[in-house]
């Protein structure tokens, strides 16, 4: 009897364990195309800035999400990235 109770708990973790089925879908690559295209044409607009544009277009995404899409891109963060002044010349950075 015990034996039967050890090996049922067993095979019910060991099923409860596995793979639950699908997880968060991807997001859409379109909407990873406009992340990039938002962030390459406007060089000062932070992450933050980025996901409040999606917003006003209806996109439904969070900013997180906007983060890691810039970041798996290799684009770095707005201070790094942005280098204009209030003038519209460009300023060097520090570590050039």
């Amino acid at each position: 009897m015990l034996r039967w109770h050890r090996d049922l708990m067993k095979r019910r973790h060991a099923r409860a364990s596995g793979r639950r089925g699908p997880r968060r879908p991807r997001t859409l690559a379109s909407i990873r195309r406009l992340v990039l295209r938002l962030a390459t044409e406007n060089p000062v607009w932070g992450y933050r800035r980025i996901h409040g544009e999606l917003a006003l277009l209806g996109i439904t995404i969070a900013p997180s999400t906007v983060w890691e899409i810039l970041n798996t891109a290799g684009i770095d963060s707005t201070p790094h990235r942005a280098t204009v002044s209030w003038a519209g010349r460009q300023i060097p950075r520090a570590d050039q």
